[in-house]
This record gives structure tokens, sequence and C-alpha cells, in this order.
């Protein structure tokens, strides 16, 4: 479909023509500034290897900075659970973490992009894999922007385990004290598991909203619905988690 062709307006009608060279820099302002204008650009061809590759660059490079901090927290976990883990980071870590983080991000994409999928299926009949991979990835951009900032956290402080229970929070400080977790400290089942309700998570369920509904042409009633049920799934895999975590805490006599 030729790239000129405009994108309808919330009044319905047409807006102006896409540019014929609206670059990924663009795009990538506009998530946090327009969001409207990307997902009126995909709403006629989609673009998800450009911002799988940024995304997966981007947090390679976070990654591999904050392992130190990382390592040392997890190695001393690893210590009240009877394993013996060095908390040096060795260079086999450093060839791991961008497969790890590749591999992670694909198979993340692919899930989130099959939701989206069934759900503008189901909403409007028809459905494009290609355009709900692309939805997913640029509603990724505010969870990008969570784990940049809370590896640079890791990096300043150099958080210690503290309560084994809590780990996966002493991880991922930014994203505790941006969401309703916070408000639950000495309960470390809810705490993990609210983990997901904050700031960053909220916003890019957001974009996926408005994406549905632009790109997708999905109705409000069930944009809304298909974000509200990506973040249960999300509280329950949390509470899954750290449920799983506080049983083999107490299983070895440390929880």
């Amino acid at each position: 479909m030729d790239e000129k062709q405009g994108a309808l307006s919330d009044s319905g009608g047409p807006l102006a023509p896409t540019p014929s060279r609206y670059s990924f820099a663009s795009r990538v302002l506009d998530i946090f500034i327009e969001p409207k204008k990307v997902f009126d650009y995909l709403r006629d061809r989609g673009d998800f290897w450009r911002p799988y590759i940024f995304h997966a660059v981007i947090l390679m490079v976070v990654t591999c900075l904050a392992l130190p901090a990382v390592k040392q927290v997890s190695s001393e976990y690893a210590g009240l659970m009877g394993r013996s883990t060095p908390p040096e980071v060795g260079l086999t870590d450093y060839l791991m973490t961008p497969v790890q983080v590749a591999a992670g991000l694909a198979i993340s994409f692919a899930v989130l992009g099959f939701v989206i999928w069934l759900a503008v299926l189901i909403s409007s009949g028809k459905a494009r894999y290609g355009q709900a991979l692309s939805l997913a990835a640029y509603t990724f951009f505010p969870v990008l922007l969570a784990k940049v900032i809370n590896g640079i956290t890791l990096m300043i402080t150099r958080p210690s385990l503290g309560d084994p229970s809590v780990m996966m929070v002493t991880q991922a400080p930014v994203i505790n004290y941006t969401s309703l977790a916070q408000l639950f400290a000495g309960r470390p089942i809810l705490q993990t598991s609210l983990l997901p309700v904050g700031i960053f998570t909220l916003w890019a369920l957001y974009l996926l909203v408005i994406g549905l509904r632009r790109s997708a042409n999905v109705s409000m009633v069930a944009a809304w619905v298909t974000a509200l049920s990506l973040l249960v799934v999300q509280v329950g895999l949390y509470a899954l988690m750290a449920f799983g975590m506080a049983m083999s805490l107490k299983a070895v006599g440390a929880g």
C-alpha cells in the first residue's frame, strides 16, 4: 500500500498524508511525545525489526554494565540456597548476556504479538501478525526506558541482597519505587506481585490501547480489556515467581 495514504483522525476525517521518509529516529521520539502519529504510520505497514534491534542493543549494553551488581545479589541468594556461585563476572557471563537478551526479547515479543493478533482478530474479524509484532515492539519503549534507568541505578548503588524473599525487588529499585509495590514493603509476595503495576508498565499498556485503536481499528472497550488482561497476567506471573521463591527459601530454612 502507498506509504503516503493517510489514516483517519478521531473525527473520521483523513489526516495529513504520512511523510514518505518518516525516519525510525523520528518514530522513536514520537512514541514518547506524539504516539498517535506513530500508530497512524503503522496502520498500513509493519515495522518490527528496527525497534527489536534497537531494544536488543540497548538492553545488551545496559545489562552488561549492570551485570556485576546483579550477579552480586544473585550470588548471595544462591549461597542461601546451598549453591556456590562466584560473585565475579566472567567472560562467559558477558558472552551469554547478548544471547539471553536477544532470545528473551524475541520470545516476549512473539507471545505479546500473538495476544495482540488474537485480540484484533476477535474484535475486528481480521488481523495481521506482522502488525501485531510491530505494536508489541513500539509499546515496549516505556519498559525499555525503565530498564535503562534501573540498570544505571544498580550500577551506582550496587545493592546487597538484604531480605532474600524480595530479591526481585532488590534488583528492580526503580520499578519498585514507581509502582504500587513500594506500598507493601514487609509483605514479600504481595510486594513482588505488584511490581508490574507501576508508571512504566501502565504507560506501555496505554500506548497499546492507542495502537490497537489507531493501527488496528479495535474498539475502545476491546483495547482496554486487552491491556488490562495483560496487566493481570503479569501480576499473576510475578505472584507465582514470588510464591515459588518463598517456598524455596522456606525449604532451606532461610524464609
